[in-house]
């Protein structure tokens, strides 16, 4: 601030403001989006990972409590022949270790094919370096902290088997309260919050996405190409450009401007609007334009004309209007207002569009002209046109102005696209983590219902023999299901309201928060929970009852 004041010569009637900036957050920054990388996008996809981690490790958790009984001879056998507890929760943690060991390994190999898969998503250049000394001391020691972390609990489970009742072949059926099961059921309701919270998460960004896409932006966006000018070219050669696009048959009109027609670039200014004996100031947006802009780019014109032949004259938008009082766009013609420093006479009114995004709601607009700073040009390509070879007839055309510079025409309708880049983005790698918490959910969920039907095999033959019914048998077991999937649903909607609550307002043009998505999440899930439980007690109910109760 202090280098500022003592360079920078102040000036009275309009105020500038110096900020610093971290060098390390240059990369970050809006005003560098060549290059720039989005810092809440890449913070995002860690916590995603860590989510998607920790869903791993619980659900290992629960899939190895849940088989604990299968290695219960096992255990009585060791420990009969002398095996102590110590010794065997190191053999049960080093089997973990020799899991994460490999599914490291397995990690390694698809982070190259992700990279390829999310190139878009990544800096240019963006590569690993598997060797450096970071990533081998990660490959060392988290392995060994992720084995800890999931093993140590499922370990102590299975070296705490009394020996005379595993070997017996005991199913080891509890009376009353058991933190076994009350874990596994618990974990499984994480789980399965997760995957309900991922789910509405998709749903709801790619409902608002699908809905901004597909408002109307109050001008013409179609076959509409640009490219960028010279900075501070002559404006005698950019018309010259600009007639012999005009000759092409491809073209049906081109215009230059300070800007597109919708972009991220902001100019804004004080305008002061006569009323009775004062003044009222109106900020507003400034767009500095040709007398082909309205025409070229599909802009309503309300009353007046588009041209502007005079320095002193200038567009406004309807809602420029509606600040000044006035409902008829007829009335506003030939108003005068103070606005760049003298005296502006409005002599066309065009109809509101959205030069931004649409999370910013359109602003009182004036439209003025300056051809010494004009950086764009605009064309309007005729119907039934090849789209390539029209691109390629216009670059030839600005190379032959100017043959020093980088001739490129894009497509309008791409860069309003851009607009929306970060937030698809965001969808898609919710969508693969929505994909990943599922699948994660449904192997828990498989290991949770085969473990709680194995342990209720006998009550099930009973009842069997007792004369119930299939359906009866399928909602005894299922019941309990709709408990742990309700339990779920409501863990999962309060923290995807907020974030999705905070989402949809930095849109000024947004749905109304579309609760029925979180009912249809809920409902999937919970269908895939019954299909799951159902196949099992299916199965569990078509045995024969003598095969099971044979030893009773």
């Amino acid at each position: 601030i202090k280098v500022a004041e003592k360079h920078y010569e102040k000036d009275q009637e309009s105020k500038t403001s110096f900020t610093a900036e971290p060098l390390s957050e240059i990369h970050f920054g809006q005003n560098y989006t060549d290059s720039s990388v989005s810092k809440v996008f890449l913070n995002g996809l860690i916590y995603i990972g860590l989510i998607i981690l920790a869903l791993a490790t619980l659900n290992f958790i629960n899939l190895e409590t849940a088989q604990a009984i299968s290695r219960a001879k096992e255990v009585g056998i060791r420990k009969t022949l002398g095996g102590r507890r110590v010794e065997l929760i190191l053999q049960f943690l080093t089997e973990t270790y020799l899991l994460v060991i490999l599914a490291t390994g397995v990690g390694l190999v698809l982070v190259e094919f992700l990279r390829t898969l999310f190139i878009s998503y990544l800096p240019d250049g963006f590569a690993m370096d598997f060797f450096a000394i970071q990533n081998v001391v990660f490959y060392l020691v988290f392995p060994i902290l992720l084995s800890i972390v999931s093993g140590i609990y499922p370990s102590m489970i299975l070296s705490g088997y009394d020996p005379q009742r595993a070997l017996k072949g005991e199913k080891l059926a509890h009376q009353g309260f058991s933190f076994g099961v009350f874990l596994r059921k618990n974990l499984t309701v994480l789980q399965f919050s997760s995957s309900i919270a991922f789910i509405i998460l998709v749903l709801v960004l790619n409902y608002q996405i699908r809905f901004v896409s597909s408002q109307p932006l109050g001008f013409d966006k179609g076959a509409i190409m640009y490219s960028s000018l010279p900075f501070m070219s002559d404006p005698d050669k950019m018309v010259q450009l600009q007639d012999r696009l005009n000759l092409n048959s491809a073209v049906k009109g081109s215009s230059l401007s300070g800007s597109l027609v919708s972009s991220t670039s902001l100019w804004t200014s004080d305008s002061y609007i006569p009323v009775d004996t004062t003044e009222k100031q109106v900020y507003v947006q400034v767009m500095n334009v040709d007398s082909a802009f309205i025409s070229v780019n599909g802009i309503p014109l309300l009353a007046g004309k588009s041209q502007l032949i005079q320095t002193d004259e200038i567009l406004v938008n309807k809602n420029f209007l509606k600040e000044a009082g006035i409902t008829d766009p007829e009335e506003g013609l030939n108003l005068e207002i103070r606005f760049g420093g003298g005296q502006k006479k409005i002599v066309g009114v065009f109809d509101n569009f959205h030069s931004r995004t649409l999370r910013e709601e359109i602003q009182p607009m004036i439209m003025t002209t300056n051809p010494k700073f004009f950086q764009s040009v605009t064309v309007k390509l005729a119907s039934g046109q090849n789209l390539a070879a029209a691109k390629q007839e216009l670059e030839t055309i600005y190379k032959s102005i100017y043959p020093y510079e980088t001739a490129e025409f894009k497509f309008l309708d791409e860069q309003i696209a851009q607009f929306y880049a970060e937030d698809l983005r965001i969808r898609n790698v919710l969508g693969a983590a929505c994909v990943l918490a599922i699948l994660i959910s449904i192997m828990g969920l498989f290991a949770l219902s085969s473990h709680t039907i194995a342990q209720r095999s006998k009550e099930i033959s009973i009842r069997k023999v007792l004369g119930a019914s299939l359906a009866q048998i399928l909602g005894l077991i299922s019941k309990e299901y709709f408990l742990l999937v309700g339990v779920s649903f409501l863990l999962a909607v309060f923290p995807a309201y907020y974030f999705l609550r905070d989402w949809l307002d930095g849109f000024e043009y947004r749905v109304e928060m579309p609760y029925f998505l979180f009912v249809l999440s809920g409902l999937g899930v919970m269908l895939i929970c019954l299909l799951i439980v159902g196949l099992h007690s299916y199965i569990a109910a078509q045995t024969n009852p003598a095969k099971v109760l044979k030893d009773e």
